[in-house]
């Protein structure tokens, strides 16, 4: 990317810093408003209320989301309070489920924890009945799923291995069959069968291609190879901005917008250790931190420690780690209240991430193509929703996307549905549209007939969006509403004026 011509020139340079300043100030007015409006509690509010030694049980259960075996999900997908509502659409934002860490401590390497299997087992524990014919559906027709599939998934293997790094383990497929069940039965149209349009999307790592065939097995069991024979869309991209599904797609070169590839290092260099705290110096120290240091910044941050604690431990069931001393006795124990120390470092961290301006313009950006892809899609069905004259046999139409955590944070950020919290395995993020039978032949006011909703784990969280937040009087989120908010509000948001500019502002 060129720079702009003269940018060095004295009066250009003034013009910059004052930009710079212009920016972070509008930024920071816009996130104290969004914190007023969204009551988002400061770190040190969030903990009012919740035992200091009970938050690691606490957030631990939020961010596993375990599924019991008599638990029931619940939520309001797929589903209208007025009768002459039809749903035309709906994206599905799914992130993958319970997985190994993606890195341990150093002192955890010489002690890792010992697995009694490597591999899913229906008898083993989490489980449910769909585990058992999955895996006899997987293994019976492997080589066909492989031949059927895009050639740059071939590589990746259909089940998990539950021992390797990062893997998925059975908790996180029984998670995926679970809410595929739910969520097949809420948009999955019976009389359609495999011929409603259903479209597959996956990031190319392991643990979201495999969740997401576990995902789609309960979520169609009976046409789970038809589905598999139209094909995976596997994205270059976790922000999946190559992924538009309109029949004119716009944003093909997207994914190298300078601002969406450094938003992982911004993520890195506001994560920091604060070891003035006795808990937090005692943790680094026990952990072996100090000796495993890359330049200024430690070789593992807060966040993945948490991770770790939480994927190795935490999640099994398992009681936090003891390591040995000097002496090679295992009293070193990571108790409830170091353990909870960390989690309000880890939600400092993070929000100190989310108020930061360039951040927030950065995780705006980034998520900018796949907004838009999202809002061109629903234009279309809209469109030929009102000119038909029979109900579309291939209605509705559904886009499922196996994502990541660091997917939907930077979504949060430009919807500014701000949390401190980390995005729980399992969490599902979707779009639906829907629109009145009373509108389909072009009435005057049919736009405002439409209706957008954004649900988070089954909730209607459209009015706590900027998409939908002062969108219309009569309470009612239009497709409109999202249309004026991409072309508008975001960009005021972040203080630019479109896609290509802000893009090309990278310092």
């Amino acid at each position: 990317m060129q720079d702009r011509p003269d940018s060095t020139k004295p009066e250009n340079v003034g013009y910059s810093l004052g930009k710079i300043l212009v920016f972070m100030t509008c930024a920071a007015m816009i996130l104290q408003s969004a914190l007023d409006k969204l009551q988002l509690p400061l770190a040190t509010d969030e903990f009012e209320n919740e035992p200091h030694l009970d938050l690691a049980h606490m957030r631990s259960e939020e961010y596993c989301n375990r599924p019991g075996s008599g638990e029931e999900i619940h939520g309001l997908e797929g589903v209208h309070p007025v009768s002459s509502m039809k749903l035309l659409g709906a994206v599905l934002l799914i992130r993958h489920g319970d997985r190994l860490p993606i890195s341990r401590p150093p002192v955890a390497l010489q002690n890792l924890v010992k697995r009694n299997s490597c591999f899913l087992g229906h008898h083993a524990q989490p489980s449910t009945p769909l585990l058992y014919q999955f895996i006899k559906t997987i293994t019976k027709y492997e080589n066909a799923i492989k031949t059927m599939i895009t050639p740059s998934l071939r590589d990746y293997a259909l089940l998990p291995d539950t021992c390797s790094d990062i893997s998925i383990t059975q908790s996180g497929i029984v998670q995926m069959l679970k809410l595929g069940k739910y969520l097949g039965d809420r948009y999955i149209t019976k009389e359609m069968g495999s011929s409603q349009d259903i479209v597959l999307s996956t990031s190319r790592f392991d643990r979201t291609y495999q969740c997401l065939l576990s995902f789609l097995y309960g979520f169609a069991q009976d046409d789970f190879l038809k589905l598999l024979s139209n094909g995976i869309d596997s994205s270059s991209s976790i922000y999946f901005c190559d992924g538009d599904k309109s029949d004119s797609p716009a944003f093909g070169s997207s994914c190298k917008c300078p601002h969406a590839i450094n938003i992982p290092n911004l993520r890195r260099s506001l994560r920091y250790w604060n070891v003035t705290k006795p808990s937090i110096k005692f943790l680094y120290q026990l952990l072996e931190l100090e000796d495993h240091r890359e330049s200024d910044q430690p070789a593992i941050s807060p966040s993945r420690v948490w991770d770790w604690l939480v994927s190795d431990y935490y999640c099994s069931g398992r009681n936090p780690p003891c390591f040995p001393n000097a002496d090679g006795e295992l009293n070193e124990c990571l108790n409830a209240s170091v353990i909870a120390d960390l989690i309000e470092l880890v939600e400092e961290n993070q929000k100190q991430m989310i108020i930061n301006p360039e951040y927030i313009k950065g995780a705006s950006l980034v998520v900018y193509p796949l907004l838009s892809s999202i809002n061109r899609k629903f234009q279309e069905l809209l469109k030929a929703f009102r000119q038909i004259t029979e109900i579309q046999t291939k209605q509705p139409y559904l886009w499922v996307v196996s994502s990541h955590d660091v997917t939907m944070g930077p979504l949060f950020t430009a919807l500014q549905k701000l949390s401190l919290r980390k995005v729980p395995y399992a969490t599902r993020l979707v779009f639906e549209l829907w629109a009145d039978e009373s509108s389909r032949h072009g009435s005057s006011s049919s736009e405002a007939k439409s209706q957008i909703r954004i649900l988070l784990n089954g909730e209607d969280i459209s009015k706590q969006t900027s998409i939908c937040r002062h969108c219309d009087e009569s309470g009612l989120c239009t497709l409109d509403c999202f249309s004026s908010f991409l072309n508008v509000t975001f960009f005021k948001n972040i203080n630019e004026v479109d896609f290509r500019t802000a893009c090309n502002s990278y310092p």
